[in-house]
């Protein structure tokens, strides 16, 4: 344990991106969370200065991380880490800090490494090639979701004993009583109405535009409302309106970051992974919504098993008018699903068990190195 920490354990986060990304939300949460048991500080490679209270001490000089991985510069890297009594590093832009523990561990006796790899983890033939050697010496490998982590076991060739599947946990309070209905400014929810609702940057209009032609079938009682920016929303207005259905779609804005308005929604989808994040399906699946899930979202891999006949290919229209359809018209299947989405968000996406398992983690890794 470092002396000049009062005591308490230093911990070294090196992220690729700060204070925005999936890794940086879910990071900032865990040390929150975590107490004063540690100290932890900061090295972000790429991201803006945060504004906010942050949990973490920023380093105002470290080693460059990027760049080609030469001996010199993974050398300077490992000697950086020294004093610490542990190193969590952050996707795959924190890899170069990953291969000088590698390279350099037994040399220069660093302290042991964690790697956390997010939802949204780069995956290409280099990046997976990197990881495999890069991670040869791990304490472990962190992983949100069965996706990443069967990328991890076979892609990355690392051994299961490595791989810690540690899910992203909210606080499930807020979301066990839906919102008022008139949450949304100048956007009533009246007793009769079934919303429909959706997370998106309005980047993917063929997926959009089967969502609508599914939506399109449905009885007048159904509303579908798309949390995004309005100013990127014309096409998918416009489509709206030539299918005589824009009196029932609604574009309110970007979705608060409480996320709050999920909770007026009967039915969530998530057509894929743009302008949404996996908060956003934990918060639905909390709610008890049934959802319909594109193959390449968040949400799919999140899914426990009997909802998983609701992960489809959003590129076949028929497909989705068809689970759509579905969920809308089958009022206790929809009900089933929704109750086993709220019964996997209890089981696997509680905040405090993250926070736990991350104590766990941590704690056995700094222990290990202390003996």
């Amino acid at each position: 344990m470092s002396s000049s920490s009062g005591g308490k354990s230093r911990i070294l986060h090196i992220h690729s991106r700060f204070p925005c990304g999936l890794a940086a939300d879910r990071s900032v949460a865990v040390v929150r969370g975590l107490g004063g048991d540690f100290v932890h500080d900061l090295v972000t490679i790429a991201g803006d200065d945060d504004p906010s209270p942050s949990p973490f001490r920023k380093l105002a000089s470290f080693p460059q991380v990027t760049g080609l991985a030469t001996l010199g510069r993974l050398q300077k890297l490992a000697k950086a880490t020294l004093g610490y009594d542990l190193v969590c590093t952050y996707d795959y832009g924190a890899l170069n800090a990953v291969m000088a523990h590698t390279a350099f561990g037994t040399a220069f006796t660093l302290p042991p490494l964690i790697h956390h790899e997010s939802e949204d983890a780069v995956r290409t033939g280099r990046a997976d090639w990197y990881r495999r050697i890069a991670l040869g010496r791990t304490a472990g490998l962190v992983v949100p979701d069965e996706r990443i982590e069967e990328a991890a076991l076979d892609a990355w060739q690392q051994p299961i004993g490595r791989v810690k599947d540690i899910a992203l946990g909210i606080d499930l309070v807020p979301w066990r009583k839906p919102a008022p209905a008139d949450l949304l400014p100048r956007l009533l929810k009246r007793p009769d109405e079934k919303w429909i609702g959706t997370v998106t940057d309005f980047s993917h209009g063929p997926l959009l535009d089967n969502l609508l032609a599914a939506f399109a079938s449905l009885t007048d009682n159904w509303h579908l409302v798309a949390f995004g920016e309005v100013s990127n929303s014309r096409a998918f207005r416009d489509k709206a309106q030539q299918s005589g259905i824009a009196h029932r779609v609604h574009v309110p804005g970007p979705l608060a970051p409480d996320g709050r308005a999920i909770g007026l929604l009967d039915c969530a989808v998530f057509p894929d992974a743009s302008g949404t994040a996996p908060v956003d399906a934990i918060r639905a699946m909390a709610s008890g919504l049934p959802i319909l899930a594109g193959l390449d979202s968040y949400a799919a891999p999140l899914l426990p098993e009997p909802s998983r006949e609701f992960a489809i290919r959003f590129s076949d229209r028929e497909e989705v008018g068809f689970a759509l359809g579905t969920l809308a018209g089958d009022h206790a299947l929809s009900e089933a699903s929704g109750e086993a989405n709220r019964v996997q968000a209890r089981d696997r996406h509680d905040l405090k068990a993250m926070i736990a398992a991350h104590r766990r983690l941590y704690t056995s890794a700094i222990g290990l190195r202390q003996r």
